[in-house]
């Protein structure tokens, strides 16, 4: 079993960092896929209101249907700009808190390969020491 760093908890807290921006993305990129998909369904109803409209009977009808349905596109575009800068803000953050991420594990890699080359160095002291020791032995008999 490996012994335990400081900068394990460290890297486990900057773990749980990049997890949550990374699921805040997601997230936002489905909310903003919705609303991508609710425009295009809005576009699609006002072109077939417009299409429908040409009867004398239900023009006032399909015009006031149009004009809803206009102004509903209006607001799922601005929702959907609202979205757009949210998403970038998170993507952002979430490069960020990756970025940390990666400084932090190369930092504890680091620490952790000078921590084994400082136990090696000692048991190759130990081990020398051992040879000199058992030459001096046999030297003596």
């Amino acid at each position: 079993m490996k012994k335990q760093n400081r900068l394990d908890t460290l890297v486990w807290i900057n773990e749980q960092k990049e997890g949550q921006a990374r699921e805040k993305v997601m997230l936002l990129s489905e909310r903003h896929q919705g609303l991508e998909n609710q425009r295009k369904a809005l576009k699609e109803a006002y072109i077939r209101c417009e299409a429908n409209g040409k009867k004398a009977v239900m023009w006032e009808v399909a015009q006031a249907a149009a004009r809803r349905l206009v102004a509903q596109i209006e607001s799922v575009e601005q929702e959907l700009e609202k979205s757009a800068k949210i998403l970038e803000e998170a993507r952002t953050h979430h490069q960020k808190t990756y970025a940390d991420l990666k400084a932090v594990l190369r930092l504890r890699d680091n620490r952790l390969l000078e921590l084994k080359q400082a136990e090696d160095k000692k048991e190759q002291k130990v081990m020398d020491d051992l040879a000199v020791m058992m030459f001096a032995r046999k030297a003596a008999s």
